[in-house]
């Protein structure tokens, strides 16, 4: 089962298992979207051209639930959809993420219809 935390649809597009056909899987959200909170780092400063910047550095901190609630944990069958930021801060196998690049299928305005992979962590 999947349990969708991301705010749009998310169609899935491969061969049903047991009609060996060509099927869209359509997960609708669940009302719940997984976000990540940044960590701040220090600010350094950067000479680029002809300008001065202040590059502050972040890494990906814990994972919320727009609910206010943690992550939930891990569930027999269950398959968190998330965003592709949130499934590198959550290195689980039940957390994946679309893969929207190049096997992604778009419409006629470039948007992402439905996607043919999910990507999961390097190593669990």
């Amino acid at each position: 089962m999947f349990v969708n935390l991301t705010p749009h649809i998310i169609r899935i597009k491969g061969i049903n298992l047991v009609t060996q056909k060509e099927h869209v899987c359509e997960v609708p959200p669940s009302g719940d979207v997984a976000t990540c909170r940044p960590i701040m780092g220090a600010t350094q400063k950067a000479n680029i051209g002809c300008f001065l910047y202040g590059i502050i550095s972040r890494s990906l901190g814990g994972v919320l639930l727009s609910s206010g609630q943690p992550f939930p944990e891990p569930d027999e069958g269950v398959v968190y959809l998330v965003s592709s930021m949130v499934q590198e801060a959550m290195p689980r196998s039940d957390v994946l993420a679309p893969d929207t690049g190049p096997t992604a299928i778009r419409d006629e305005k470039g948007q992402v219809w439905a996607v043919t992979q999910l990507i999961g962590p390097k190593e669990v």
